[in-house]
């Protein structure tokens, strides 16, 4: 199996220059740039974790098979585990309990969050699925050198090189990203939890004690059960994130599996097609399944997402989406 990445590049360069920047993209996946000091700052793995991780691996890639699309092998010495300050430092993040870089294969994990084989597993799927989306690069000729960006990551869209010479940056589309990654991960937990080594996890999440304590924990926090898919030793829970986007995705996918039931009997069919883009970037088919029961140009009304107000806004979406298909019913009749 390959360990290249599938990478797209655009822009107004040669051809030449288009294969030489991707050449070096594949070199970077192949042999990874060396981290200072890695035996120090990233924890050893344990046995489960690194069969954990050759699941995750084998899982993306039969998922991107299913899809028609060619698979890649990430190997889990791509993945790191840090504490908390050397995570930060390395990933240039903060707040994160995973983290995946566009530049290089690696897969940072916060060690701290990762206590749990269902910590790790669900950290790990997650990042693993944004290393393993489509990256396309735009590619820019300045001062006699080629200028990389990454204008497309999966479903997320990102401003051009021109575009931000004009101070014009923007980015769309990144919470519907994040939430197709979720939905993905929701559907996986079950599997991850058949695994032999969360045999112990399974028993618990399976237990009247655990479905109580959850029951009491969810009302304290004034969240649903469903979210909450493990319960650490403190009492804090581990769960399901970007629980309002993902609501809404999948009122949209009822909602065209509701039209077109012929080719869509499920709201999970609609789904796959919005996965398919996470790996190729092309946007085009669900932008036509959208706009086909909500009106011209109402995919664009997920630019609207907000990954810092995520339950405000997809509140105020879901209106706006509800609102365009009755005036779409109307005028049907």
């Amino acid at each position: 199996m390959k360990l290249t990445p599938n990478i797209k590049m655009i822009g107004k360069v040669t051809d030449q220059a288009k294969e030489k920047a991707l050449k070096a993209f594949n070199n970077v996946f192949e042999n990874p740039w060396e981290v200072p000091n890695r035996e120090k700052i990233d924890h050893t793995k344990t046995a489960d974790q690194l069969s954990i991780l050759k699941f995750i691996n084998e899982e993306t890639n039969a998922l991107m098979s299913e899809l028609g699309v060619e698979p890649f092998d990430l190997p889990a010495d791509r993945y790191f585990i840090m504490d908390k300050d050397n995570f930060n430092k390395q990933f240039e993040t903060e707040n994160a309990a995973g983290v995946s870089s566009d530049l290089s294969p690696r897969v940072g994990i916060l060690y701290e969050d990762t206590i749990s084989n269902v910590d790790f597993s669900m950290i790990a799927f997650h990042e693993t699925l944004h290393v393993k989306a489509m990256h396309v690069w735009e590619l820019r000729e300045e001062d006699g050198k080629i200028a990389t960006k990454c204008v497309r990551h999966g479903i997320t869209v990102s401003s051009s090189h021109e575009n931000d010479l004009k101070n014009n940056k923007y980015q769309y589309f990144g919470c519907l990203h994040e939430a197709t990654v979720e939905w993905v991960c929701e559907r996986v937990f079950s599997k991850i939890l058949d695994l032999p080594e969360l045999s112990k996890e399974k028993e618990c999440v399976h237990s009247e004690a655990f479905k109580i304590a959850r029951r009491e924990l969810a009302k304290k926090l004034n969240t649903k059960e469903e979210r909450i898919r493990w319960i650490r030793h403190d009492n804090t829970p581990s769960t399901f994130v970007y629980t309002y986007p993902k609501v809404l995705l999948k009122y949209i996918c009822e909602k065209i599996s509701i039209k077109f039931n012929d080719k869509y009997p499920k709201e999970e069919d609609v789904f796959r097609e919005f996965i398919r883009v996470h790996f190729t970037s092309d946007l085009v088919p669900v932008i036509r399944l959208v706009d086909a029961v909500f009106g011209e140009k109402s995919f664009l009304l997920f630019e609207k997402l907000d990954l810092e107000n995520q339950r405000v806004s997809a509140a105020h979406v879901l209106i706006e989406f509800e609102k365009k298909r009755q005036e779409m019913s109307l005028e049907a009749d």
